[in-house]
């Protein structure tokens, strides 16, 4: 009878504590976590400290910008996927605004990369969620450099750097873009001392980035990277050295090192070796087909693949052909006044260009691989 009275009492008061803890977390715990990466039509921001209200402010803003025609793509930093319950995409369509507005909270709330879209003639919220691990990427090595190679001269090869260089003048520091794709776009325009954020589009002659063994590429290291190297075959193209694509909606360069083996589940690109120049459509060149999500270049950057963004030019606060135009500076000068280029742009890719050395434009750095 006393065991029994005991065990009662046991039983009694385990059901009480599980009738007091909260099911889920508490909300406010989640949300001020949150540390969003957003990206605009390919424009990279940042949102640290988003609380429920500050988060409820910045997804209607979201959300405002797709309704305008763009497409917008966000992730949480602090929350990665459980990819064992994830099954492939998930997508979402609805005409109510604030349906979508909860799908998305949902999908961000799970740690997933969602991306939106906004439908003006049918009046549709479309959405996309897939899971990407958020984490320094393992294609590189703990000074920033890839772990691929390319050949730019007989007998010499470089490794790229992670990401296009980024400079804050409140700091007076430098650092590589986060992200291959990363680019701060017309946050630019707030180029000077005064200005508390980072910037990617320098002077020819600014880079004060002093690292041991970074540097930029020559004007022939380039055009040897770009036309004469030996390479795989991708696609059943030989000798397979770069495509036009969109990687996270944002036009630019895939690279592709001199040992490629393209990731089975990912599309295979083409257009290869297709400069612009031959009587092609901006389909069959690559400029408009060889579309990528996050998670596609996730794979193909482990694969080591390097991806040169379109980050647009500076004149002085002036930023434009930001998603069109990018202008890669080269190391040699031509002339007093210009320094030569690898050019990114729908119809025409290649060193045979050069810029007034006073335009802002990213910084690609290389180091030889020894």
């Amino acid at each position: 009878m006393k065991t029994a009275l005991k065990l009662l009492t046991l039983l009694t008061a385990v059901l009480a504590f599980a009738a007091c803890k909260p099911e889920h977390p508490e909300p406010d715990k989640v949300r001020y976590e949150r540390d969003i990466v957003y990206y605009v039509d390919g424009e990279n921001h940042h949102a640290a400290g988003q609380g429920e209200d500050q988060w409820n402010t910045l997804l209607d803003n979201l959300l405002d910008q797709a309704a305008d025609g763009s497409t917008v793509t966000f992730y949480n930093e602090n929350i990665q996927p459980t990819l064992s319950k994830t099954k492939g995409n998930v997508t979402f369509s609805t005409t109510s605004r604030e349906e979508m507005k909860a799908w998305c909270t949902r999908m961000e709330d799970a740690g997933m990369t969602v991306t939106i879209t906004y439908d003006t003639e049918t009046g549709v919220w479309n959405g996309i969620a897939y899971a990407v691990m958020h984490h320094a990427s393992s294609a590189f090595d703990g000074e920033g450099a890839s772990l691929s190679t390319f050949s730019v001269g007989n007998g010499v090869a470089v490794r790229f750097s992670r990401g296009i260089l980024q400079y804050k003048a409140t700091t007076d520091s430098w650092r590589f873009a986060q992200q291959q794709f990363d680019c701060v776009g017309h946050a630019n325009e707030f180029f000077g001392t005064g200005y508390d954020g980072w910037v990617d589009l320098h002077g020819w002659d600014s880079n004060g980035y002093s690292q041991s063994g970074w540097r930029l590429m020559t004007h022939d290291e380039a055009t040897y990277l770009m036309t004469q190297r030996s390479a795989s075959t991708v696609n059943g193209v030989e000798n397979a050295r770069y495509a036009l694509a969109v990687v996270n909606n944002l036009h630019g360069l895939i690279l592709f090192p001199d040992n490629y083996d393209h990731p089975a589940d990912v599309t295979l690109p083409v257009g290869i070796n297709n400069n612009g120049q031959t009587p092609t459509t901006l389909q069959e060149n690559g400029w408009y087909s060889n579309l990528y999500t996050i998670a596609d270049w996730q794979r193909m950057e482990e694969a080591g693949a390097i991806f040169l963004p379109t980050a647009g030019r500076r004149n002085g606060t002036t930023v434009y052909d930001f998603n069109k135009y990018g202008l890669f500076w080269l190391a040699d000068s031509l002339g007093s006044d210009k320094a030569y280029v690898l050019s990114v742009w729908e119809r025409y890719t290649g060193t045979g260009t050069a810029e007034l050395r006073q335009m802002g434009g990213p910084v690609r750095l290389v180091k030889e691989d020894r």
